[in-house]
């Protein structure tokens, strides 16, 4: 979920917040994190569309910085039999620059659409790839999806949806009596200003009516090689951010494609977090130069994988040794100290209160895991 999740409802990141005094918080807030970001300055520009070529026929279209812990990036392996791709955000002017910029470097048909797990932004953007490749390609991901995505971020989203709509109910009923959010009168301005928002938050939810989470067509169990690209193209299953992680190997181009099990700040507060840290010291036997995450930048060489080892172990051996000495989690909490690692894992505002919330719900997890109190339905 997810986590980060505000990406999960399904509109511009930048509307959203625009619209930030229409909606009660909550509404903004994935399943698994109470962050909200301040809003972006309207006035100021868009972020330019990063599309970065990785390795040879290898392309990231990268999000842009600040919303790197919104969204998915999506990634391109251009060949001479064909393209794959691998994740669909849930933004979808976003996805549509990224599939034009695809479109651009060849003309080949898609062969393989991949699914890394069945969280909303990285499956919500699935028919998008339809509607501009048609039927003749297979959505890939791991069989366990082929029960999440209809069944869990398919409904996931209409929850939120249905949070939307409420919102705007409360919004009609402030606006008839003429107050805000915390009942202190609203001046002529303010009221236009609500009016506006309450109609714009209707064609937005509006859009979400027809939004169809599309499960994959080819899944896997455990291992699966795929051809028709370029080169080998490895899909190797893990349970750690979720039940049905799938990581995306490119032997020949040096280059792997992690989804969320290994990004720029990791989210536990689901998952598996002693299979996580499994997962990731197999990853550290494979032979590759380039890691491309589900969210943050291009990492290179394995600095960022060792890191966000030491971090999960650290978290898991902390949680241990809480348990095991009788401790609450929140006395856990109180005691847990990552400073060298946080100083290595956050570089700005955006990471630190991501880290703020991200770092307490993975420790929840680890000690639910450690007390034999896990409740595994991630």
């Amino acid at each position: 979920m997810p986590r980060r999740f505000a990406a999960f409802v399904g509109f511009h990141r930048l509307r959203i917040f625009f619209l930030s005094a229409l909606l009660a918080p909550s509404v903004f807030l994935g399943a698994a994190t109470a962050l909200v970001e301040p809003p972006p300055d309207p006035s100021s520009p868009s972020p330019e569309f990063q599309l970065v070529e990785v390795a040879a026929g290898v392309w990231v279209a990268l999000q842009p910085h600040d919303e790197r812990f919104n969204d998915a990036n999506a990634v391109f392996v251009v060949g001479e039999q064909g393209l794959l791709a691998i994740d669909s955000p849930t933004n979808e002017e976003f996805l549509e620059r990224a599939i034009e910029a695809l479109k651009s470097k060849s003309t080949r048909p898609l062969r393989y659409l991949i699914n890394t797990h069945w969280h909303g932004d990285h499956t919500q953007g699935n028919a998008l790839y339809r509607r501009h490749f048609g039927d003749d390609f297979e959505i890939v991901g791991h069989r366990s999806l082929t029960e999440d995505v209809p069944g869990r971020a398919q409904t996931d989203f209409a929850e939120r949806t249905g949070r939307w709509e409420a919102a705007i109910q409360a919004a009609e009923e402030r606006l008839a009596k003429g107050v805000d959010r915390e009942g202190k009168p609203l001046d002529a301005a303010g009221k236009t200003q609500l009016a506006t928002d309450i109609v714009e938050t209707r064609e937005m939810v509006a859009t979400r009516a027809t939004v169809r989470f599309l499960p994959p067509t080819l899944t896997y169990a455990d291992r699966l090689s795929l051809q028709r690209v370029e080169g080998p193209v490895e899909l190797i299953h893990f349970r750690g951010h979720t039940r049905g992680d799938t990581v995306v190997f490119l032997p020949a181009q040096r280059v792997l494609v992690t989804g969320d099990l290994l990004d720029a700040l990791p989210y536990g507060g689901h998952g598996y977090p002693s299979d996580w840290l499994i997962a990731l010291d197999s990853l550290s036997e494979l032979d590759f130069d380039h890691i491309v995450p589900g969210h943050g930048p291009i990492f290179e060489g394995k600095k960022q994988l060792d890191t966000v080892r030491q971090l999960i172990g650290s978290i898991i051996r902390h949680a241990e040794a809480a348990v095991a000495a009788g401790q609450t989690l929140e006395q856990a909490k109180a005691t847990l100290d990552l400073t060298e690692l946080q100083n290595v894992l956050v570089d700005d505002d955006t990471a630190q209160r991501n880290w703020n919330a991200f770092i307490p719900a993975t420790l929840e997890r680890a000690f639910a895991e450690s007390a034999g109190t896990l409740d595994a339905t991630e």
